[in-house]
């Protein structure tokens, strides 16, 4: 086994998390990795700490920057990766000692373009939190998915999950897709992206990473901003899907999932709004509501006396206008 790993920790305010993440990496059983470490002008205690991993370990090396958020912090990474293949580590979570030794067994085997592993959601002593999708049962198998296989697999919530820090990419697959500078849920709003381009897509039912779960994380904060750019990401999602040739149970799940994420979305949002004086925003409610199939009104109206019940007085607003010629 000889492929050089290339693992990039994109480093913005995480002191408090940051060693701990690091030893998890330098630790790791299987040797040949570079780790990229990418401080995003982070104003902490953050670079002394790197620095102290960078004299110890010349596999470690830091890139300073000016502050571009996580997407640029990791399109900086990729484009300085010198590996076969690509991880993603956000600097407040830890990866399994033998991640890259088992994942580096399967590239040797079968070279894909993309591994996708499990998450667990854990606590501060790394106890599982949540074992519901973010933790499977741990087997070790392998599956294979072309890409419509693995489309499907993610509209009903399986196994193959968005979050970029769950799989390994190989380099060729990482520089072709960009992940988006301002933009909140970069993730998602790239994880299909990856899978399109993928020929060999592996599922490995192994939990790798620990995905540290605390309140002020950036998808910890509920911002109009984070609302937003999801929404903008669910409808290019569901447009992508729509030309993906899904058979009709599959296409009904992705609906279901639609409409429930925007009538979420928007319960939050018109918190944040007067929404009696905000017509564009009633207007894409209206719009999005309506992309929905007929079959899917029994739903929908279970899902909008969740939505009336979440608003309050602004819900009797939102629901004349948007049933209003429906």
């Amino acid at each position: 086994m000889n492929s050089l790993i290339s693992i990039i920790v994109p480093v913005y305010n995480t002191e408090n998390y940051l060693e701990k993440c690091l030893y998890s990496l330098v630790n790791q059983t299987y040797k040949n990795i570079e780790i990229i470490i990418i401080d995003d002008e982070s104003p902490d205690n953050s670079m002394n700490i790197i620095q102290k991993f960078v004299l110890a370990d010349n596999r470690v090396k830091v890139i300073s920057q000016k502050n571009q958020g996580l997407s640029g912090a990791r399109n900086t990474g990729i484009n300085n990766a010198n590996g076969d293949y690509i991880m993603f580590i956000d600097s407040d979570d830890t990866i399994i000692e033998t991640a890259c030794e088992e994942l580096v067994g399967i590239i040797e085997k079968r070279s894909p373009d993309l591994i996708c592993y499990n998450l667990r959601k854990v606590d501060s002593n790394e106890d599982t939190l949540d074992s519901s999708f973010y933790c499977i049962d741990d087997t070790k198998s392998i599956s294979e998915f072309d890409v419509s296989g693995a489309i499907k697999d993610n509209i009903f919530r399986k196994h193959i999950r968005y979050e970029a820090t769950s799989k390994i990419y190989k380099i060729s697959i990482a520089k072709q897709i960009g992940f988006p500078i301002g933009m909140y849920a970069e993730d998602f709003a790239t994880f299909y992206k990856f899978l399109s381009i993928s020929s060999k897509i592996l599922y490995y039912d192994r939990n790798i990473y620990n995905y540290f779960v605390r309140s002020n994380s950036i998808m910890g904060s509920k911002s109009v901003k984070l609302y937003k750019d999801v929404y903008k990401i669910e409808n290019e999602f569901y447009k992508f899907c729509e030309n993906c040739n899904l058979d009709e149970k599959t296409s009904k799940k992705l609906e279901s999932n639609y409409f429930k994420s925007i009538i979420k979305i928007y319960s939050k949002l018109c918190t944040a709004y007067d929404v009696e004086k905000d017509d564009n925003l009633i207007s894409d409610v209206y719009d999005s509501i309506h992309q929905v199939k007929s079959y899917m009104l029994p739903l929908n109206l279970k899902f909008l006396k969740m939505f009336f019940t979440l608003l309050g007085k602004n819900a009797a607003i939102i629901f004349s206008k948007i049933y209003k010629n429906l």
